[in-house]
């Protein structure tokens, strides 16, 4: 379904030719685009309220390039996790305006800030070896309109240092 077609769709709710629950019914339902190595749900932004995340760890990188390619052709945010060196190369040398963050292995671009919500998520890892899943966990939730602080370190050595950060 395109933004056309889903104007169509809400302009027959207000007509009152569809009902809301029926319209919820056929946006549930919305289509996705095979590639025949993947199915990429472009309207998971409509149901979910964020889009389709690329888990990038087994696949080539010209499978996460073409991916990558199709969810910016359609509209939305794109987030890749698990991003192998090659796979990192390959999308920002067709894609330059991508986001690399380094120790997290992710990949983002924004067509659209996503909406802030209220609070924030600690992503809180015991020890150095945990930053970079932390850091995919932190980069994960503001590419969802999550505020994070991140508390590292805190092992498990030792009560002290997580009580250290008991305000966060």
């Amino acid at each position: 379904m395109d933004q056309t077609k889903l104007k169509l769709l809400m302009q027959e709710v207000s007509r009152g030719a569809v009902s809301p629950e029926e319209a919820t019914l056929r946006l549930k339902a919305l289509p996705f685009e095979d590639l025949g190595f993947v199915k990429i749900d472009h309207h998971r932004q409509i149901r979910r309220g964020h889009p389709e995340t690329i888990f990038a760890q087994g696949k080539t990188a010209e499978q996460v390039v073409e991916i990558v390619g199709r969810m910016r052709h359609h509209g939305g945010n794109v987030l890749a996790t698990r991003c192998s060196q090659e796979v990192t190369a390959a999308v920002i040398s067709k894609f330059p305006d991508m986001t690399h963050n380094v120790l997290g292995r992710t990949l983002t671009w924004s067509e659209s800030k996503a909406e802030k919500r209220p609070g924030y998520i600690a992503i809180v890892c015991a020890g150095t070896s945990d930053l970079p899943v932390a850091e995919e966990a932190a980069v994960t939730c503001e590419m969802f309109g999550d505020a994070v602080k991140r508390v590292s370190d805190v092992g498990v050595a030792g009560l002290h240092r997580i009580l250290g950060q008991r305000e966060v």
